[in-house]
């Protein structure tokens, strides 16, 4: 019984043994994953401009309205940004737009029958993990235009402005191939193919995402 016992205790260390082992393993891989893509963050904060629409409140009359908003004023915006193909440009159209676009989504809002106050900035703020198509872009700090409706303390509307992907929506939807060779031709091959959605990728930036929660 003795000898029994002290099998199952060597047993018992062993297993124990290579799961911290394992754990030592896969905290590492997650920590140089995680390193990667926070790279990948930081090359993508500096080549793309977002889109930002919050709305005042999470009744469904206000999240409508901020679909509105959101519906008209890139449709508006498409007319400003015709021809403007480096992100330089676009930024420099988008903030000497500022109070003009503003003021068109101020008209969408009265017209609708509302009386929220209405702001257009553009500034860095935080976005969380998006995916577009075969693309998913990382969490974290980017420039963008943002619309805010009323108290803004609903739930909002983002999507990623240049290059346009704001007409893409839906996990299966496709993204054109002229985006496609803008990101690529932004990137480095390695950021690209990180950029895209394979299983790997995938799989890594959500369960970084869980992490972050």
């Amino acid at each position: 019984m003795k000898r029994i016992k002290k099998w199952i205790a060597i047993f018992a260390i062993a297993v124990i043994g290579i799961g911290a082992m394992g754990q030592v393993y896969i905290s590492k891989a997650g920590y140089e994953e995680a390193e990667k893509q926070d790279e990948l963050q930081s090359s993508l904060a500096h080549k793309i401009i977002r889109f930002h629409v919050i709305a005042d409140n999470d009744t469904d009359e206000a999240q409508q309205l901020k679909l509105t908003v959101k519906n008209e004023t890139l449709q508006y915006m498409q007319t400003l940004l015709t021809g403007t193909e480096d992100l330089e440009t676009t930024r420099t159209v988008l903030e000497n737009n500022l109070d003009q676009i503003e003021k068109f989504a101020a008209e969408v809002v009265k017209r609708e029958g509302y009386e929220y106050t209405v702001s257009a900035e553009f500034e860095n703020c935080y976005f969380p993990i998006k995916e577009y198509g075969s693309l998913i872009f990382p969490a974290g700090y980017y420039d963008a235009l943002r619309i805010k409706l009323g108290k803004a303390e609903g739930r909002n509307w983002w999507c990623v402005m240049y290059p346009n992907l704001c007409f893409v929506q839906g996990t299966y939807a496709v993204v054109n191939d002229e985006v496609k060779e803008t990101l690529e031709g932004m990137l480095t091959p390695e950021e690209y193919k990180m950029l895209l959605s394979g299983s790997n990728t995938k799989v890594s930036f959500k369960y970084l995402k869980f992490l972050n929660n």
